[in-house]
């Protein structure tokens, strides 16, 4: 075996690992109520980052120590990126799949079975993941129904009443920024066009 070349279970092995690590630091952003992760700086004079976004705490990860699970562990970041750039969200989800699905892979590899196999597997479960998600989502055509689904979602009736508001009146191709404030109640405001936060002239 040429020096730097891993291959067969411990290859593997390596790989899987990586990815698991990988999956572990996006994991505790899941789900509508996410932890944080401390993230330290790669520059020494900056601070450290307490983040919940997936995405975000993803691209922060650079390499891992060992070069083999660092492969496995950017083959997650890759696949959790993807998808926050398909659908905007998702990636802690896509990340531990991820790395479950390499985890099996590899125990029904070391059980003899072909990769081939375990990769027409994964298509066709894939598919019929697909296929069952489409049958359970439901249309919400009216503000009635979209106010008892975001009322599922959030406690509270008030904030529910206005997103279904805001969802309601917005035009296909408009957006919703949703962000933190210091207010006790919720509002919402419409903007007609774009708006930037600074001006596009330097400061010089």
């Amino acid at each position: 075996m040429r020096p730097g070349v891993i291959i067969g279970a411990e290859g593997r092995r390596r790989l899987v690992a990586g990815a698991a690590g990988m999956a572990r630091i996006l994991a505790p952003t899941l789900g509508p109520k996410p932890r944080t992760v401390l993230v330290g700086p790669v520059i020494s004079v900056r601070e450290p980052e307490v983040l919940d976004h997936g995405a975000t705490i993803a691209r922060r990860v650079y390499e891992l120590g060992d070069r083999t699970e660092n492969l496995g562990a950017m083959l997650v970041r890759h696949v959790a990126l993807r998808m926050f750039e398909r659908v905007g969200d998702g990636t802690a989800t896509a990340a531990v799949l991820a790395a479950h699905l390499l985890a099996e892979a590899d125990r029904l590899l070391a059980a003899g079975l072909p990769a081939r196999e375990i990769g027409d597997g994964v298509r066709r479960a894939g598919g019929q993941a697909a296929a069952a998600l489409a049958g359970a989502a439901w249309q919400l055509g009216t503000r009635a129904g979209l106010a008892a689904f975001v009322a599922g979602i959030l406690p509270e009736p008030g904030p529910a009443a206005i997103v279904a508001e805001v969802v309601d009146s917005l035009p296909e191709d408009g957006a919703i920024l949703i962000e933190d404030s210091a207010a006790a109640e919720t509002s919402h405001e419409y903007v007609d066009g774009m708006r930037w936060d600074g001006g596009w002239l330097p400061p010089f």
